[in-house]
């Protein structure tokens, strides 16, 4: 399964539909305005590694990123993972996945997003 301009999904995102969660795509500037979600909305942010020719995702919710990386705190604030990031080539994508469940969530999501 492919989107329109010929990108796969992620294999997350078939999953995540099939547990009963919500989602969409949402630009990487509005990631700050997770924390105003108060835990109902948490997102997924990928990133290119150029110099390890590899894919990365980390988890986002309202207290900053959760990264699965060995050696990486619990959580760090968006704005410290990103700048600490960037000087080492890392390029994040454009947009995040925010993920919710039920229409609580979604109100939530409007008015924090």
């Amino acid at each position: 399964m492919s989107t329109p301009d010929g990108k796969f999904f992620a294999w997350w995102e078939s999953y995540l539909v099939r547990e009963g969660f919500e989602k969409a795509y949402h630009p990487f500037a509005d990631l700050n305005r997770l924390s105003g979600a108060r835990g109902k909305i948490r997102g997924i942010l990928g990133m290119d590694i150029p110099h390890l020719q590899w894919r990365h995702v980390v988890a986002v919710d309202e207290l900053g990123i959760i990264d699965p990386s060995s050696g990486v705190p619990d959580h760090i604030s968006i704005q410290e993972y990103v700048f600490g990031r960037s000087p080492q080539g890392i390029i994040f994508d454009d947009e995040f996945l925010a993920v919710w469940k039920g229409a609580r969530a979604l109100r939530s999501l409007n008015s924090s997003l």
